[in-house]
């Protein structure tokens, strides 16, 4: 099988198509410990081209300030496919309502945005 590729099929496409925050098991790669809380951020690569996806996440207490920041690199996704991209938030956050927030960097025309409400229980709740 022969296929070609123009300038206009190689353009990069991608979205966001859902965050979560959620306790994980225990991860040597991302230093993080079981129990860890992280932001799993569901990446779709709806373009032609194999993508490597960069970015952070940025956790918001109900003021709107920043109360903690993640980063994630070459994050590789394939084109047609779905990549979870985990980021460990290594701080504990006291009870109460926080905002996760990402901006993601897949080197196409624009960078896509998402974010998920999420709330820290009191443990004697």
């Amino acid at each position: 099988r022969i296929t070609t590729t123009t300038p206009e099929s190689k353009k990069e496409g991608g979205k966001i198509v859902g965050i979560d925050v959620a306790r994980d098991v225990a991860d040597k790669k991302e230093n993080a410990k079981k129990g860890t809380l992280k932001v799993v951020i569901k990446f779709e690569n709806t373009g032609p081209v194999m993508v490597r996806c960069t970015g952070k996440v940025d956790i918001l207490d109900k003021n709107g300030e920043t109360v903690y920041t993640g980063e994630y690199k070459r994050v590789v996704c394939y084109p047609g496919a779905f990549r979870n991209i985990k980021v460990p938030i290594l701080k504990d956050l006291a009870p109460g309502d926080y905002i996760a927030q990402t901006i993601l960097d897949y080197k196409g025309e624009n960078l896509v945005a998402g974010e998920a409400l999420f709330e820290i229980k009191d443990k004697n709740e």
